[in-house]
């Protein structure tokens, strides 16, 4: 685990390879900018070295750590604040002295919430968690958000954030990423479709689902139509920092976070992920 050797007084730990979660960076950056550490976390990562936060004001967003970690980080520095929304966690969130959990909100708002108690939330923020928790309430939903995500969470910088706020919060911005986002969904439908063909039916944990190797970007639209051939849920998996990594989706009051969970893993009702090593047979799950 590569980690940063001279840290700020402030950390700032968050969902690492996550749209949600780097939003929650940001809201963090927005108040604490180059005076902070800004550090990406994922359930593969070891712990952290003992006394690494010793001394330190540490805010955990959109993310959550075992009971057991988080007892020792809460030890270890003077402050440490836990920010999650995630369903799998929220016994262990809430066990601690500091900690916001909410189920009906993202991270990201959650975290501007906090971060920014006076300010309005961003339309970037608020459809961040329109997407995230599955809502799909607002308007022009599927345009915006295809703009949002258009560059893909490997490529986040607060900088790109920082503008993508500016835009939606502008009539001028807001009606040009509609424009944009309505073409970048076509071709987003496209390959949703091409992955649908692809998907075979396997045995995975007792039921039959749809699993499919696919790629992020396609994993929650993918999964959901998936997992509504079955009325149960589906599994997308791709190969990640040397493991597979399997996200799960499901449909009404399916719970696949009890899933991942079993695997080390975790998330929402409808959407949870794992990893497992590349040495383990997907192969045995197919019919």
């Amino acid at each position: 685990m590569n980690l940063p050797t001279n840290t700020q007084q402030i950390i700032i730990i968050y969902h690492g390879f996550c749209t949600d979660g780097f939003g929650a960076a940001y809201a963090a950056w927005k108040k604490f900018g180059n005076n902070a550490t800004y550090i990406a976390r994922s359930r593969e990562d070891e712990p952290f070295p003992i006394g690494y936060l010793s001394d330190k004001e540490v805010y955990v967003v959109d993310y959550s750590f075992s009971r057991e970690e988080m007892i020792r980080y809460q030890k270890e520095a003077t402050v440490f604040m836990v920010i999650d929304h995630h369903i799998s966690s929220k016994s262990d969130v809430e066990s601690l002295d500091r900690y916001i959990f909410d189920n009906n909100h993202s991270g990201a708002y959650l975290a501007w919430q906090y971060f920014h108690k006076e300010q309005e939330i961003p339309t970037l923020i608020r459809y961040i968690s329109d997407a995230d928790t599955w809502s799909h309430s607002l308007p022009d939903w599927k345009e915006i958000e295809s703009f949002i995500y258009s560059n893909g969470e490997e490529h986040f910088s607060f900088q790109h954030f920082e503008h993508l706020e500016e835009t939606l919060d502008s009539e001028e911005g807001y009606t040009r990423a509609k424009e944009i986002g309505a073409l970048l969904d076509g071709s987003h439908t496209a390959k949703v479709n091409m992955y649908v063909d692809l998907a075979e039916l396997v045995m995975f944990e007792g039921y039959e689902i749809y699993a499919v190797n696919a790629p992020r970007e396609v994993r929650s639209e993918l999964g959901h139509v998936l997992a509504q051939k079955t009325n149960s849920f589906a599994l997308i998996f791709n190969y990640e920092k040397g493991n597979w990594k399997c996200s799960l989706r499901s449909v009404k009051d399916f719970d696949v976070s009890v899933i991942a969970t079993k695997y080390g893993g975790g998330g929402h009702k409808n959407a949870s992920a794992f990893m497992i090593p590349t040495d383990f047979p997907l192969r045995s799950f197919l019919k």
